[in-house]
């Protein structure tokens, strides 16, 4: 069941996307979009999140805080975490919850978990634990699971375009992520 529908809004999704100009800001319905989506944390997420830290970084101070308000606000209701782990015992874990996503992650007890938030994005990975040893042997990656919330993210792009913000670029990347998932 759990599956018909996650492949039901995936149609749905390819459907409504193919129908959409990535280049017009004003068509963009937060409400044409799925409430939330359990994704693999791999490349095109990260691209996603890389390019909205990018978008985040070239405003200027003025729209940065006005982003930065709507954000807050918008954080002032409750979050409750929708991305859970069951990690084996010894694993280390951490999760992390923002506005636009949630994360978790397990790694093997020789790597840190570290997971945290960036302008309501979460981000979670394991690193190397800083101590020496000869090779990095074991898992590189980690098991992730990041749950994310399109019609928040859209939210923000249209309010963000509201404010006269160029969101031509965070806009497209944004939907590139929706079709890649």
């Amino acid at each position: 069941m759990n599956k018909l529908f996650i492949n039901l809004t995936l149609i749905s999704i390819s459907l409504l996307l193919s129908c959409t100009d990535p280049n017009s800001t004003e068509e963009m319905n937060w409400s044409d979009f799925p409430e939330i989506i359990e994704v693999v944390n791999g490349p095109a997420y990260r691209q996603f999140t890389e390019d909205f830290n990018h978008f985040i970084n070239e405003l200027d101070r003025t729209r940065k805080d006005l982003l930065t308000t709507y954000i807050e606000r918008a954080l002032q209701k409750p979050l409750t975490l929708s991305a859970s782990c069951n990690c084996d015992n010894g694993d280390r874990s951490c999760s992390a919850s923002g506005w636009f996503s949630d994360c978790c992650i397990c790694c093997s007890s020789s790597r840190a978990a570290v997971c945290g938030t960036y302008f309501g994005i979460a981000s979670c990975r394991c690193e190397d634990l800083p101590q020496p040893r000869l090779q990095n042997e074991g898992d590189i990656t980690g098991v992730s699971k990041v749950m994310v919330y399109p019609q928040n993210i859209a939210k923000f792009i249209k309010q963000a375009n509201n404010y006269g913000i160029n969101t031509v670029e965070i806009q497209s990347s944004f939907l590139d992520f929706i079709k890649s998932i």
